[in-house]
């Protein structure tokens, strides 16, 4: 064979001198192409989202090699870690840059920007560099971004639970997030600590908490007002709103209202005190001695009794809800109600037939059947001994008739009235919406007031049905014009 026109391979076959040639220059040119160019800017070139992340990363090399203390190159590796929409392998670069160059500074943003850092690849590098470097307040900043919660994602499979056992092996998870809660530590800002108290109310039972504020040393005025609730009201508010109806409550212009409210938790037994919370409290002085000496078998008898003679009008729900979801008989929600709740009902309902009342109730859901831009809405009370609907506008008005936006006018005078009311009043034979919708239903987990729906059957009937955090929905029958 001449040498001249054939060749072998490293695998043994024979190619031809201009095969070899091509495939020399095609393997240079993809070399050529998967290379990073060089940048006239290269700060510039990897804070374009446009670029491949490679390449983007091939400029951040570039832009510390010729210049690392450049305060325009320290500004991008700031946005690189704290922006949204960064490839993780850049953000992760950032990340040890900015360690390496101080790391005091990294920790100082990272404990009032944690949450910024999203699941993945960034926040497990995180972690096992605090892990490994032993950061002080590695688990304060794990308990501050476990407080936010993640819609679909059950806390008990958070990875922030998993990382805070793993730093504190020899305690509960539910300790550490109390002592974050509890500490006096600058570190923590107060919002954060009201995040933290939600997360506790997520992952801990109301006696638990009880018990650990009765032990609590007086570290905050959060931590005494909610010392205060437990030890006087036996009621503990579960989140943020629940905490601003506290410091209403614990206003000293309110201190007689409080001692009243105190005095009347102290005549309930301790069976009746279980699942006590704040949206009972204008219920209690209510009660009457018949009420009062009941137990709650007696009471949820008492109660089945009385709407079995009042017309129900149950509903598939609004808004995609299932009747599954939420059932609006007594029977399907009374393992679910506390003494408390059963009281409350009975107080509403003897309130809503009064004549006023009812008189008032039809004529603002008249005017809501004429209104098409929104649900009306109000609190039901009592004011100098007589009971009243009080009619507050909406915060705003919007394009359908489906929707009552409460003022915050309307939530404070919640926290001291007895219940919220609005009307499904989009028709006279609306019958299907009979009951609370899901924005109903989200609405009081976020308020934690007592709720009622007036809903229009005909033009001379409107149901009512009562809900409250938790989901229960009970229909109480229905008012006749």
């Amino acid at each position: 064979m001449d040498s001249s026109h054939s060749v072998t391979s490293s695998l043994g076959h024979s190619v031809t001198p201009s095969l070899c040639h091509f495939v020399t220059l095609s393997l240079l040119l993809l070399l050529s192409a998967c290379a990073t160019p060089e940048y006239d800017d290269p700060v510039a070139a990897m804070m374009d989202r446009r670029k491949q992340p490679e390449w983007r990363l091939g400029a951040a090399k570039q832009a510390e090699a010729k210049a690392a203390d450049d305060p325009k190159r320290l500004a991008a590796m700031d946005r690189l870690v704290w922006d949204e929409g960064h490839p993780d392998e850049l953000r992760i670069y950032a990340i040890d840059q900015l360690i390496a160059r101080d790391e005091k500074d990294f920790l100082d943003k990272l404990d009032r920007r944690i949450v910024l850092i999203p699941y993945g690849t960034p926040m497990d590098h995180i972690f096992a560099l605090g892990k490994e470097r032993r950061w002080p307040h590695l688990s304060a900043m794990l308990v501050k971004r476990w407080a936010v919660p993640i819609r679909g994602v059950n806390d008990d499979n958070r990875k922030e639970r998993k990382w805070i056992g793993e730093l504190n092996s020899d305690r509960e998870v539910e300790q550490i997030v109390f002592e974050t809660f509890t500490s006096p530590d600058e570190h923590i800002t107060a919002p954060q600590r009201v995040g933290a108290w939600a997360l506790l109310n997520r992952i801990s039972t109301q006696d638990q908490l009880m018990t650990a504020l009765a032990e609590a040393p007086a570290t905050t005025a959060l931590v005494v007002d909610l010392k205060a609730a437990a030890a006087d009201l036996r009621a503990l508010p579960r989140h943020r709103e629940g905490i601003k109806w506290l410091y209403f409550l614990r206003d000293p212009a309110r201190a007689d209202a409080w001692q009243q409210a105190k005095a009347n938790v102290a005549k309930l037994s301790p069976d009746q005190r279980v699942g006590l919370a704040m949206r009972h409290l204008a219920i209690l002085p209510l009660l009457d001695e018949n009420t009062l000496a009941m137990n709650r078998t007696a009471l949820l008898a008492a109660m089945h009794a009385t709407l079995r003679e009042e017309e129900i009008h149950t509903t598939s729900g609004r808004g995609g809800g299932l009747i599954s979801d939420y059932p609006q008989r007594l029977s399907d929600r009374q393992d679910k109600l506390s003494w408390a709740d059963l009281a409350t009902m009975r107080v509403l309902l003897r309130l809503v037939h009064d004549a006023d009342v009812k008189r008032s109730l039809f004529e603002q859901a008249d005017r809501d059947l004429a209104n098409n831009t929104t649900e009306f809405g109000g609190v039901l009370d009592i004011v100098t001994g007589k009971p009243i609907a009080k009619e507050y506008p909406p915060m705003l008005r919007v394009s359908h008739n489906r929707q009552y936006a409460p003022t915050e006018e309307m939530i404070q005078h919640c926290y001291t009235g007895l219940a919220h009311y609005h009307f499904h009043a989009q028709a006279h034979n609306n019958s299907a919406h009979a009951g609370p919708g899901l924005g109903d239903i989200e609405t009081a987990e976020r308020l934690d007031f007592n709720f009622l729906v007036f809903t229009f059957i005909d033009k001379d009937r409107l149901n009512v049905d009562y809900h409250q955090p938790g989901g229960a929905v009970i229909d109480l029958g229905t008012l006749r014009r």
